[in-house]
């Protein structure tokens, strides 16, 4: 079995550097009960400017990915917030496994911290997918309107290759054996996202922390490892009733992974496209929108196209909010 390199690259991307004074941190930190989660707002939020945008991103992943669709939600004007799931990013652990029904009290209570005005627009992209959803279901009174970006299925495992999952579980081994290195003192290698000169200078030397910091890897690897766990909470749990949905969904998403895992790459993408049509069933209020040409990475590679879907969407299903 080949490793699932796309995972590597993903996980490298946004990641990464020791030694960042606390003000260094973009955004801010909130007290969540016995230990800290970053928190990156941006855009006006009042009365007049409608819904908060709760962007809560894959496995794995933290507030830097999220930053492409962030910055183009705001030429739109929303109010846009990220955050780092506890173990990633900024965000300090938790003593609680990071399983998607943890992860929605944690957002439930960095939303509440920030004091962040209720109800929230969320999107999710794949693992996030089905953190938001749950969210949803769990508190629908927070939620005016979900947006599934390419989203994870509770079902998807039992329909994948079991090649698929087991290169999911290879990652968490390298994630891990990273983390072990790092504390053993060997020296990280230069994040890609390093060099991208046009990030801002703090997120410059956030990529750098977070890349040097084994704490972040650990997470990564019991993120992942913790996700059989989570679809079995997502499959018991309600659907979104009236909730406003929007499925956005990658034409080729699996074609990612072509080449780097040893599975029938097209086979994947249709089960894949069958199981986003399935999601279109939780609400009665629900809409899909099929983006071709563009893989699982969707978020990172079209975020304008899929900013302009979200902020169609949601004035159309929320005029009364946003008026």
């Amino acid at each position: 079995m080949r490793l699932h390199i796309s995972f590597v690259l993903g996980v490298l991307w946004v990641m990464s550097s020791a030694g960042s004074a606390a003000q260094d941190v973009p955004g801010q930190m909130i007290d969540i009960g016995g230990h800290q989660a970053h928190l990156n707002c941006e855009g006006v939020e009042g009365d007049t400017s409608g819904p908060t945008v709760f962007v809560d991103v894959g496995a794995g992943s933290w507030s830097l990915d999220a930053l492409p669709i962030q910055s183009q939600l705001l030429q739109y004007e929303w109010h846009v917030c990220s955050w780092d799931r506890p173990g990633l990013g900024f965000s300090e652990d938790s003593s609680e496994p990071p399983t998607s029904a943890q992860i929605v009290e944690d957002m439930k209570a960095v939303m509440q911290g920030a004091n962040l005005k209720i109800p929230l627009a969320l999107v999710g992209h794949s693992f996030g997918g089905q953190n938001v959803r749950l969210f949803a279901a769990t508190y629908p009174e927070l939620v005016s309107a979900v947006i599934l970006v390419d989203s994870g299925h509770e079902d998807q495992w039992q329909q994948f290759d079991p090649v698929i999952w087991q290169a999911v579980v290879g990652q968490a081994e390298f994630t891990s054996g990273l983390a072990q290195a790092l504390r053993a003192g060997v020296e990280a290698p230069p994040p890609p996202v390093a060099a991208d000169q046009t990030l801002p200078a703090q997120w410059r030397r956030a990529v750098n922390h977070v890349f040097n910091n084994p704490r972040h890897f650990e997470g990564v690897a019991r993120e992942l490892l913790s996700i059989p766990q989570s679809n079995m909470q997502l499959a018991e749990s309600a659907d979104l009733g009236e909730t406003p949905l929007l499925v956005l969904s990658a034409g080729r998403s699996f074609y990612a992974y072509e080449g780097l895992i040893e599975t029938d790459t097209k086979e994947a993408n249709v089960t894949w496209l069958a199981l986003q049509r399935d999601l279109t069933k939780l609400s009665t209020r629900s809409q899909q929108i099929v983006i071709p040409n563009v893989d699982h990475r969707l978020l990172q590679l079209q975020p304008k196209i899929v900013a302009e879907h979200i902020n169609r969407f949601l004035r159309a299903e929320l005029t009364d909010a946003i008026e």
